[in-house]
């Protein structure tokens, strides 16, 4: 309870204006990196990235089921690292001053109009309520699921599969649709159910059941897909077939495979918590998920 009550009081204007500061100045330093001293960065701050093609048949033998693949870099294109964390963090930074100047925020975080405010019940969790009808209830996570984590989340991810090992084209574009489609579905996870008391049953097994289930699978499917990859390269590195990992590397791979997981447990445990505990819990974890891996990549990824 008293680290709740703490965390409760970290969040407001002043927090989310340090936030935006703070994710703003690594923008600019991405951005300034990535337009004048790429020279400096290991690659210029380039991943390359493997595409598969078909290899044809050699003599007589015939493929119907399974056609035989190899990668390739010729023609595929290279991962703009610099770039990407710019856009990340250029996009965190304009959240943040959303929140900070935001009146629907503050009044919401009970900062402002807090008589105006009454408690809502555990299914809206850090949504919070107004006295207006459920229907017109304005919510607050709508900027952070529709506008942010769209872009944020399949960014993060994109760079995390690539130093774990997995470079093929095709696999990270999915990946990044894939999670931007997670992160809108997160916009109907975290709604209120309907204020009918009929409604209320159906809509929690069809809604919750359907959506927690899709996110799940997309969410557990990403943690798959970083381990694979990473016991594969690990292995490699151990046996000599591939140069050794640069030291920065493990600490992104588990550090972003943490960062990952308070996402879904703060979706879990916010009916537990305030709607400003819950905020801060979400500043939290979009903290720690971007700031450190900008800050590696910055600056162990250097010549």
């Amino acid at each position: 309870m008293y680290l709740t009550s703490f965390v409760s009081v970290l969040v407001g204007r002043g927090s989310n204006a340090w936030a935006a500061t703070v994710h703003g100045a690594i923008a600019i330093m991405a951005l300034v990196v990535a337009t004048g001293h790429r020279d400096d960065y290991i690659d210029g701050g380039h991943a390359q990235l493997l595409c598969s093609r078909v290899v044809e048949p050699a003599g007589e033998e015939e493929r119907r089921m399974f056609l035989a693949m190899e990668y390739t870099e010729e023609g595929c294109p290279s991962l703009d690292i610099l770039m990407l964390l710019f856009v990340i963090e250029a996009v965190t930074a304009i959240a943040h001053v959303w929140f900070a100047v935001s009146r629907n925020y503050a009044v919401h975080m009970g900062t402002e109009r807090a008589d105006a405010l009454v408690d809502s019940d555990d299914d809206v969790g850090g949504g919070g309520a107004s006295t207006l009808p459920g229907d017109q209830v304005p919510f607050l996570n709508d900027a952070r699921w529709m506008l942010e984590f769209p872009i944020t989340a399949p960014g993060v991810m994109v760079v995390t599969l690539v130093y774990a090992g997995q470079r093929d084209a095709d696999v990270l574009a999915l990946a990044a649709l894939a999670l931007a489609g997670m992160a809108l579905m997160g916009n109907a996870i975290e709604r209120p159910p309907p204020r009918t008391q009929g409604g209320r049953s159906i809509w929690k097994l069809r809604h919750r059941v359907a959506t927690w289930a899709a996110a799940a699978c997309v969410f557990v499917g990403f943690l798959v897909t970083i381990l694979n990859s990473w016991a594969r390269i690990t292995t490699a590195s151990d046996a000599g077939t591939i140069p050794d990992l640069p030291s920065f590397v493990p600490y992104i791979v588990k550090a972003e495979i943490a960062a990952l997981c308070l996402f879904p447990a703060i979706s879990i445990s916010r009916s537990f918590l305030s709607r400003r505990a819950t905020e801060a819990a979400w500043v939290f974890a979009s903290f720690a998920s971007k700031v450190p891996l900008a800050l590696v990549i910055l600056f162990a990824q250097r010549k």
